[in-house]
């Protein structure tokens, strides 16, 4: 019988020593890369939450002041964990050339000022906005209310962990950041301008002058003055906070950011950049029509170019609609907004409902922006 090769006890004991030496080896590479990519990961996670933070800040806040009329004021609350402030940061209005951003998504509710009668409670404070209405020419004021706030985080169980929210008008309130933590200074600090004869230092805003609320109601009268008006003089905005991985003990890691907002439109007075108010010149039509050869019933409206678009200033950039219900006192928000530039301009209401005598205004609208006086209409209807 040939006797086959094969391992003695001692080999066999040898090969397999080596082989868990290696199988060890191996397995504390690979959890050591593990570890390593999770903590890339963490820290990554952890700045792209502090950049995306303070970006949406920044963008937000550099609209303060935009298409804001002269009566409403610019700062509307100045706190350590909430600052609001009036801009028209988005339109739902097809050429809109005033607002920053164009949604056609958002609701009516958060493209323009918030009447007295909608007055909400600013995040974070006990201070109700506001109580009083402010208009543009003929119409609401395009701009808005927008509010960031940070607030304690009630999902963690780390007791120091805020999340960032913002809220446009009295909507809801979204989320822009969690994890944030507060350093060892407030979120929010407050630059003013002291004037002198040089044109004056910017210098931090304290206490007791913040917290800071816009308590007159109209910006620019009398009683807008003295320490009333300190908030009004707010130039810029420092940010200032630290994201966290989440994690607790010696596992936990933070990183602060700090950064400076300016507020260029602030304490910018409304200037008339495009000459007097536009003079409109025309008169709008509108007519009730049948619904007939597949068309559903509506209004047809119509008007030639204002006096101040083909003559004159030369300055009308769109025309704006309003329609109210027979009888009421009020336009509202504009129906529609159509930029200028045709030799005649028409316009159809589908949404119109059957039945119902409706009003409608006109209006030119310069750069500045500036609105013409109104051409309004009768009651018109259209009936199946």
């Amino acid at each position: 019988m040939t006797r086959r090769p094969g391992m003695s006890l001692t080999e066999l004991i040898v090969a397999l020593g080596i082989f868990t030496l290696l199988m060890v080896t191996s397995l504390g590479f690979y959890q050591k890369q593990g570890r390593a990519f999770s903590s890339g990961n963490e820290r990554m996670t952890l700045m792209q939450n502090l950049r995306y933070a303070v970006n949406a800040l920044e963008q937000n806040l550099r609209t303060a002041g935009v298409g804001v009329p002269a009566k409403q004021p610019v700062v509307v609350y100045a706190g350590e964990y909430t600052f609001a402030f009036n801009g028209d940061y988005a339109t739902n209005i097809e050429n809109d050339v005033v607002a920053v951003y164009y949604d056609p998504g958002l609701p009516a509710t958060a493209v323009s000022s918030v009447p007295p009668s909608r007055a909400f409670t600013i995040p974070g404070t006990a201070f109700l906005y506001p109580d009083s209405s402010y208009f543009v020419g003929g119409g609401t004021s395009p701009a808005e209310t927008i509010t960031f706030h940070f607030g304690l985080d009630s999902t963690t169980t780390h007791p120091g962990d805020y999340v960032l929210y913002r809220q446009v008008n009295d909507g809801a309130r979204e989320t822009i950041a969690r994890g944030l933590v507060r350093t060892d200074h407030p979120f929010f600090r407050y630059y003013e301008v002291v004037e002198d004869a040089a044109g004056g230092p910017v210098v931090e805003v304290t206490s007791p002058a913040i917290p800071a609320a816009h308590t007159v109601p109209i910006h620019g009268s009398p009683a807008d003055t003295a320490q009333f008006a300190r908030i009004d003089a707010i130039r810029a905005v420092r940010v200032t906070y630290a994201a966290t991985n989440g994690l607790e003990g010696a596992r936990e890691t933070q990183r602060e950011i700090t950064r400076l907002i300016r507020l260029p439109n602030a304490g910018v007075a409304v200037q008339q950049t495009c000459g007097s108010r536009p003079i409109l010149g025309v008169s709008l039509a509108a007519v009730g029509v049948a619904p007939g050869g597949g068309t559903p019933g509506h209004i047809d409206l119509a008007w030639n170019q204002a006096t101040d678009e083909h003559s004159g200033e030369q300055d009308v950039l769109r025309y704006v609609l309003w329609r109210r219900v027979a009888g009421a006192t009020a336009w509202g928000d504009p129906l529609v907004s159509l930029a200028a530039g045709a030799a005649s301009y028409t316009y159809q209401d589908f949404a119109a409902a059957a039945g119902q005598p409706y009003n409608y205004a006109l209006a030119a609208q310069d750069c500045t922006p500036q609105y013409s006086s109104l051409s309004e209409t009768g009651n018109v209807e259209w009936n199946g």
